[in-house]
């Protein structure tokens, strides 16, 4: 198993700056993709629960279909909220319209949502520790389907490259992660504009840098 290092103080600074670089457009898309998702996950409730109560047995049938197209909408708003972002890291820029270019990665975005979450599931069945193993193995399984525009499993194997040798130190920065957003959702939930945006760009940061230790290990001498 090769030993990797991540840069945790750096790659939040990088968040920082880059967060209060862009700070209309990524507040601005994350705000849109929430809101998109609040209207037609309100909408499509209220009609699904309109056909339960108003067609016997097929409301139900209907409205179990309506569900699963909700789901996978929300999946589509989310993969193109990540592009985004991950093309405001690469390129600098970035555009609303992006949010909805999302499509091309969608079957392996959901694929792979769904693998991961048996994968882990099962995991944290076994007392928990090896879930916790598994879920940071994976990590950057969403990340890598959009990027490197791979298939599911593809996408797990890569993580799973990628994370080889810095798991302690990524569950450490997950912690941080996580208090971070604790401390933004304390402000009067507003902060979470700010530090979720930051933590989009910390994983970007740690996934590229990931990515490169990876790549030039693998690089014949």
């Amino acid at each position: 198993m090769s030993t990797k290092s991540i840069s945790i103080k750096e790659s939040l600074k990088f968040a920082f700056n880059k967060t209060v670089e862009n700070w209309l457009f990524a507040i601005g898309v994350l705000l849109s993709a929430t809101f998109i998702i609040f209207c037609v996950t309100s909408i499509g409730n209220g009609i699904a629960t309109l056909l339960s109560n108003s067609i016997p047995y097929l409301g139900a049938l209907l409205a179990l279909i309506l569900q699963v197209v909700l789901a996978l909408f929300n999946m589509y708003i989310a993969v193109g909220l990540l592009y985004c972002y991950i093309k405001l890291y690469k390129e600098g820029s970035a555009s609303f319209t992006d949010l909805f270019a999302g499509m091309p990665f969608l079957k392996s975005y959901v694929i792979v949502t769904i693998l991961f979450g048996l994968i882990t599931g099962v995991g944290f069945l076994l007392f928990i520790i090896p879930g916790i193993i598994l879920a940071l193995k994976y990590l950057f399984y969403q990340i890598i389907v959009v990027d490197e525009k791979t298939q599911a499993i593809e996408a797990l194997k890569r993580s799973g490259q990628l994370t080889d040798g810095a798991k302690w130190q990524l569950f450490l920065f997950l912690v941080i992660l996580y208090v971070l957003n604790i401390a933004g959702a304390l402000c009067f939930v507003i902060g979470l504009l700010f530090t979720v945006p930051m933590t989009i760009f910390a994983m970007l940061y740690i996934y590229n840098e990931l990515l490169e230790q990876t790549d030039n290990a693998q690089k014949p001498a």
